[in-house]
């Protein structure tokens, strides 16, 4: 079932912006109300390292069981460019096939109360993007973004978006943060043990099986 009709009006580009029922662009996609939204409120990536909050994620992943999988929001001590990001995290399933995490690309945004945030999902071909590199996230977002005209401005404005604020998360390419699924406690602890990781937020557990979801 599509939840997403278009608003009235042209970009001016022989592009529209596209609304969905919960009120989220496609070009800039949002997460509905989750277990997500409290910690997207307040999220902190990029904000310089916190060793009291590490210090209590650490207690918390040390608490899990082993036969569970986890959903986790990671935070970076500051913001790094996407494929630094990949090689430092190959280990824990990084890699141009992997789809499925949502990075963040800028600070908490007020007006929005959540970060700029963008997946590769499926690729370019998939969002009507010609010609973008579909493996990576932020060049996707990157030509998103340049598709988008001060046409768009008042229609961003109405959910909670900048297009300032999304051109300037645009130029600067660099990721504060990202979700990862299908992850062991000791995954967690690998990564919370990384030096550009802030703190990591367990946003959800589920029954482990002896294969990772498809």
């Amino acid at each position: 079932m599509s939840f997403e009709r278009q608003s009235s009006g042209s970009s001016g580009g022989g592009r529209e912006v596209v609304e969905n029922a919960l009120g989220d662009l496609t070009t800039v996609p949002s997460f509905p109300t989750t277990d997500l939204t409290g910690y997207l409120r307040a999220f902190a990536g990029g904000r310089g390292h916190e060793p009291a909050a590490k210090k209590a994620a650490e207690r918390q992943i040390r608490g899990l069981g082993q036969s569970e999988w986890a959903t986790a929001l990671m935070e970076l001590a500051s913001p790094l460019a996407e494929r630094d990001l990949v090689e430092e995290m190959k280990l824990y399933g990084f890699g141009p096939q992997d789809r499925d995490k949502y990075f963040f690309l800028s600070p908490t945004v007020p007006a929005a109360a959540k970060p700029v945030f963008w997946s590769a999902l499926d690729g370019c071909a998939d969002r009507g993007l010609a010609g973008c590199d579909d493996r990576a996230a932020t060049k996707q977002f990157q030509q998103s973004a340049g598709l988008l005209t001060e046409d768009d401005r008042r229609k961003l404005r109405r959910v909670g978006l900048d297009l300032d604020v999304l051109r300037a998360a645009a130029s600067e390419g660099r990721v504060y943060g990202f979700i990862v699924n299908w992850m062991t406690k000791d995954d967690l602890l690998g990564l919370l043990g990384k030096p550009d990781v802030r703190v990591v937020h367990v946003v959800e557990m589920v029954p482990r099986t002896d294969h990772v979801p498809s």
